[in-house]
């Protein structure tokens, strides 16, 4: 894994799995990371490219401040982490320019001791480079509703129209507190009525080959020709995301992805299905029940209801 850090933002951009074959051609590598990472966050592309630019050819230094060394090390370990999270355990790895790591990499601001995230003073440092808006590009607002009959269980979000699907396989998970520990797919029914699977490994598509493996499709594929998708995550359990187009906008200028609404907490992860669901619900409610305390102590802190915190529009970090 490769790091980079901007030095006056601490902008960190991360190369996972680097070859060491791939390195005679890092000239190429660093740039085209540099654009990536900041293209999966929503940069303004025209912006981005003044910056590129800007920057000039690239040259290698000895690297003598110490501070600066310390800011790469300490975004190596985080970006390390999120790796060991992310990655351990798969089959197949791939080349990664973890773009998500930015948003959640936080830090104290090396003069005032605020605590700051890089990915916000790098976009205000563009904005005052090139005078020019860093978020500017054609958004989707969308609902999301979980099939549970109980009770109401709804997101209401703004992202870019061009998010790729697997990046927004992650956006539902975050959303609904799922642990992204079971297989996932998502389906359309097209004009002729007919089921299209996408689905986001070569296995999948051995098991159904009338399935279309997810590759570099992105959601403005299918938005607006399509007005609905569907997500389902375990398919064990099979809990149904209904997702739903509520408009285009051709101009957003916000970071993204955000959260306009949430209503209701999803179940637990691996809780069995609603049935199972009902049953855990009623022991939990019921302090005389033999399993009551065993099955609050399974679940910590969940809560059916979310938090008024929970309830507020926010940016959703990945």
């Amino acid at each position: 894994m490769l790091i980079l850090v901007h030095q006056k933002t601490k902008f960190p951009v991360a190369i996972y799995q680097v070859k060491k074959k791939e390195l005679k051609n890092i000239r190429q590598l660093i740039p085209t990371a540099i654009k990536n990472t900041m293209r999966e966050l929503s940069f303004n592309p025209e912006l981005i490219d003044r910056y590129l630019e800007h920057c000039g050819e690239i040259e290698f230094v000895r690297l003598r401040d110490r501070t600066h060394v310390s800011w790469v090390n300490r975004a190596g370990m985080q970006c390390a982490v999120h790796a060991i999270h992310r990655f351990e355990g798969r089959q197949s790895v791939f080349n990664d320019y973890f773009a998500h790591v930015n948003a959640r990499f936080g830090t104290k601001h090396p003069e005032t001791n605020d605590h700051i995230y890089p990915c916000e003073v790098m976009a205000q440092e563009l904005e005052r480079m090139f005078d020019q808006p860093v978020y500017d590009f054609p958004a989707l607002e969308l609902t999301i509703t979980l099939d549970y009959d109980d009770y109401p269980i709804r997101r209401r979000i703004i992202v870019p129209a061009d998010m790729k699907l697997s990046r927004f396989h992650k956006v539902l998970q975050r959303l609904f507190g799922w642990k992204d520990a079971h297989l996932h797919d998502f389906q359309l029914t097209n004009d002729e009525g007919e089921l299209l699977r996408l689905v986001p490994y070569p296995e999948d598509v051995e098991w159904d080959e009338s399935a279309v493996l997810i590759t570099d499709q992105r959601l403005s594929d299918f938005f607006p020709a399509y007005r609905q998708m569907n997500y389902a995550y375990d398919f064990g359990v099979y809990w149904d995301h209904l997702i739903e187009l509520v408009r285009e906008i051709d101009h957003y200028h916000q970071e993204t992805p955000y959260v306009l609404e949430a209503i209701g907490n999803a179940p637990p992860e691996d809780i069995g299905g609603s049935i199972s669901y009902d049953d855990y619900l009623a022991i939990c409610r019921d302090p005389k029940h033999p399993d009551h305390e065993i099955y609050n102590h399974w679940s910590l802190y969940w809560n059916p209801e979310l938090s008024e915190h929970q309830k507020r529009p926010h940016v959703l970090y990945l």
